[in-house]
């Protein structure tokens, strides 16, 4: 095998065109090139980018209206706890009739009286009419106090005179009603009442006028019932008096 070689002629403008040809050549794909940094001894610190701008910027009427909300609240809030406890509740104690044969609370109240009420009623319709009804007469007044039903009974039965204008002492009690049972706090043998008799005795008639009256006051923050007797139009502080367990 023979190998044939080709010389050029050593013509010098010739070398130079290809040395021109190949430093002007360039790789198709050139690699990327690093800025270089720059150094300046007398520059400016570098400030951070300042933050977006908040999606809920709020215009001006809405900051007035936050703003009215809070100074509110914290007007509120600088109150006293005190000023939101539960005031004293003062009720009249009420005059009525309440059947002696059928199961109410009054009836329940005086269970062991009716019995002799029953009787004495009974007695009085055979001497004055058949059609006088089997009823008895209390003054009573209730409560709800911390969920329990509290009730205060005066029996108009037994009662006692006294010197002072429509007033008398009769039995009372102070009891707890809850669905058909029923517990006595407080009984009272002799307990005064001011009240004008009605046309037909001290039912609902006798609580049109308000000149002879005992109301009662319950107070949250002694837990205390207390009692109060009108007179002639002037109030005058009871003795009687019970703190709710």
């Amino acid at each position: 095998m023979s190998f044939r070689m080709t010389f050029f002629p050593d013509d010098p403008n010739l070398r130079k065109r290809a040395r021109r040809a190949a430093s002007g050549r360039q790789p198709q794909n050139p690699l990327p090139r690093a800025k270089p940094r720059i150094f300046c001894r007398g520059c400016a610190p570098l400030t951070p980018a300042s933050p977006p701008a908040s999606s809920f910027a709020m215009g001006s009427p809405w900051k007035e209206k936050i703003m009215s909300v809070v100074i509110a609240l914290g007007f509120a809030l600088s109150f006293p706890i005190a000023t939101f406890a539960q005031t004293a509740v003062s009720q009249r104690l009420l005059a009525s009739s309440f059947s002696l044969t059928q199961s109410n609370i009054q009836s329940r109240i005086w269970r062991d009286q009716v019995p002799d009420l029953l009787k004495f009623q009974r007695d009085l319709q055979a001497q004055v009419s058949p059609s006088m009804p089997l009823v008895a007469e209390a003054f009573s007044a209730t409560f709800t106090i911390n969920g329990r039903r509290i009730v205060i009974s005066v029996l108009n039965g037994n009662c006692g005179s006294t010197p002072v204008e429509n007033m008398r002492t009769c039995p009372a009690r102070l009891a707890e009603i809850d669905g058909d049972h029923v517990r006595i706090i407080k009984d009272w043998p002799m307990f005064a009442i001011s009240s004008v008799r009605g046309e037909r005795g001290y039912d609902a008639s006798s609580n049109a006028q308000t000149r002879f009256m005992t109301v009662a006051t319950y107070d949250p923050a002694t837990k205390q019932l207390s009692f109060a007797d009108v007179v002639d139009g002037k109030k005058d502080a009871s003795a009687n008096s019970v703190t709710i367990p």
